[in-house]
């Protein structure tokens, strides 16, 4: 975010023409050279900004919002988001290649989402949904912002990044040495540790990047060393405690690749390091860590071959982003749901667990391209940061990305590559009020996202149904907080006797905002139930079937209402779904 001119140093010459330093710049110096750096002056204020906030990337964590760990990490990303948008803008102008392909992958992903189902959902997002074109833009705009960082501030960008990375582990450690499970700072089911993070998966790809940037410096200075390969096995002892098996993988690939690169022994006690790591984390809790999990299946597999099936009916611009789901869920076998499908809440699928089919199913085959594009001209570097991109980027290959992973692997990304030179001219007098401005326009933005999230949640806490439906007003046509607002007016209809219309108002609220979405239409059709409305309760029920074939949520109601109904021809329709998918309601022998 500095402003370099073009008499600065010498160069080659880059994209677009720009003159810009050798890649070898960004590899870590001797520590004697880096302790003198470091004790220098602090870089320009933009930049200070810029270290801070991919620190709280790392940590943020707050209980007082809607979601925790999303919320905070959205505020973030909204409050840089304008400074990212002029920083892409700013490259493009200088015709990067890389910010041309990532500028030309967001219209595409736009026009995806403005031709989908949803448009508004996929366009903006909702509450705790990790895929839109917005968020897209949010997390191009990191690249952007860590392509303009100085030279200071890209020396201590991973500094920066450990201190946060660094306390998830810390916390990942204690959450399971003291097996905390409480709901909203605690292990997850089966005793992984999520850190500071929303779950396991994302700590587990944090982790494999802090031994990225550990073990690059162990590698690269001759003095230190041994703190550093500590610090490797720290990182390592966190991503077995998330029960992340993609997360060592990625570890794994990382150490063959140094061995490869640099063919020293300190590769070799780098692994033994990790290794290390590994093996004293299963002494907190065994069933929580990766080494117990590496038999267990998933099947991805069975989502991929859905998804490829699903991009040749619509391949020039998929689905839209965050459309995966609703692209696929119509093809889902019995067998698929009984192992990999079998929660229509959680285990929904919203990602195709694979960033190449995810975004090959969101926009099209020529989002795809311009998105290989992208990465083919940014990923031209080297150093402690390629390393951290590169250990991230990995676990994309078998989980999704998402707000706690995208933008710190994006930053460190455009951190990594050769500093963007920008030439004296006349442009340059106006760098300064456009990163202002910017930086006005995000406070406001995150600040005002911030206080209508927090006043929800103050609504929820209070339990006034009233409260909640008036905070609810700032997040239109958002299916997630309309669900929010139908819990409040179920509790105010049981415990307050309150009219029932406002239930099931806001009830079906929730299936007009995202009609596409089978466990809304079963949550729906439970409510009308309730009320007698077995009518209403079947039209539900045959929509959500309609979506998903084999939904485990719709067929058990429909048994429930084949027998409130007494019909006894789709009561044996509806048993016979329920036994083939193997839940509780199969009342057979």
């Amino acid at each position: 975010m500095t402003e370099t001119h073009g008499d600065e140093g010498d160069g080659d010459e880059g994209d677009g023409g720009e003159r810009v330093p050798n890649a070898d710049t960004t590899e870590p110096a001797a520590d004697g050279a880096v302790s003198a750096r470091l004790g220098d002056g602090m870089p320009p204020t933009p930049d200070l900004l810029v270290l801070g906030g991919a620190v709280l990337l790392c940590i943020a964590f707050a209980p007082v919002f809607v979601v925790a760990p999303y919320s905070p990490r959205v505020v973030i990303l909204v409050g840089f988001l304008p400074l990212g948008v002029a920083a892409l803008v700013s490259l493009c102008r200088r015709r990067d290649r890389a910010a041309l392909a990532a500028a030309a992958f967001v219209v595409v992903a736009t026009i995806s989402a403005l031709v989908s189902a949803n448009p508004r959902i996929s366009l903006v997002g909702q509450m705790g949904k990790e895929a839109s074109a917005v968020l897209l833009l949010a997390f191009i705009g990191w690249w952007a912002i860590g392509r303009h960082l100085g030279q200071r501030g890209r020396e201590l960008l991973p500094y920066a990044l450990l201190i946060g990375l660094g306390l998830n582990a810390v916390v990942a450690v204690l959450q399971v040495a003291i097996h905390n499970t409480s709901s909203s700072f605690g292990v997850a089911d089966g005793g992984r540790a999520p850190g500071l993070t929303a779950n396991p998966v994302q700590l587990g790809a944090l982790m494999a990047a802090g031994v990225a940037i550990s073990g690059t410096f162990a590698l690269s200075r001759s003095g230190r060393w041994i703190a550093w390969m500590v610090a490797v096995a720290g990182f390592s002892a966190a991503a077995n405690l998330s029960g992340t098996r993609v997360a060592i993988v990625s570890i794994a690939v990382l150490l063959v690749a140094w061995l490869i690169i640099h063919r020293s022994w300190r590769v070799v006690v780098a692994g033994g390091a990790a290794v290390a790591g590994v093996l004293v984390s299963d002494v907190f809790r065994r069933t929580a860590t990766t080494t117990s999990r590496l038999t267990d299946g998933f099947d991805r597999q069975g989502a991929w071959l859905y998804g490829l099936r699903s991009f040749l009916s619509r391949p020039l611009l998929g689905f839209g982003p965050g459309g995966f789901r609703g692209a696929i869920q119509h093809r889902y076998s019995a067998a698929f749901v009984r192992t990999a499908a079998f929660d229509d809440r959680r285990s929904a699928w919203f990602d195709a667990h694979n960033v190449a089919i995810e975004y090959l199913v969101a926009t099209g085959i020529i989002g795809l391209c311009l998105l290989c594009v992208f990465v083919w001209f940014s990923a031209r570097a080297r150093g402690p940061l390629m390393a951290a991109f590169v250990a991230i980027a990995i676990t994309w290959s078998l989980q999704p990305m998402s707000v706690s992973t995208a933008p710190i692997a994006l930053l460190a990304l455009g951190a990594a590559a050769p500093a963007a030179i920008i030439a004296a001219d006349d442009r340059v007098r106006h760098r300064r009020p456009v990163i202002a401005i910017a930086g006005v326009i995000g406070v406001v933005l995150a600040v005002s996202y911030a206080a209508i999230d927090l006043r929800l949640q103050a609504a929820v806490d209070s339990g006034s149904a009233t409260r909640i439906e008036s905070a609810a007003g700032w997040f239109p046509s958002d299916a997630a907080v309309a669900d929010i607002v139908a819990s409040g007016w179920a509790n105010a209809y049981l415990f307050e006797h309150a009219d029932k219309q406002h239930l099931l108002f806001w009830a079906h609220q929730v299936v007009e905002r995202e009609p596409d979405r089978p466990y809304w239409w079963a949550k729906y059709a439970s409510t009308q139930v309730s009320f007698g409305d077995d009518v209403g309760a079947r039209a539900s029920l045959d929509t959500a079937l309609t979506l998903e074939p084999w939904s485990p949520t719709a067929w058990p109601l429909m048994l429930e209402l084949a027998k409130r109904t007494n019909d006894a021809e789709l009561h044996t329709l509806a048993l016979g779904k329920v036994c083939e998918l193997q839940l509780k309601a199969c009342t057979q022998p």
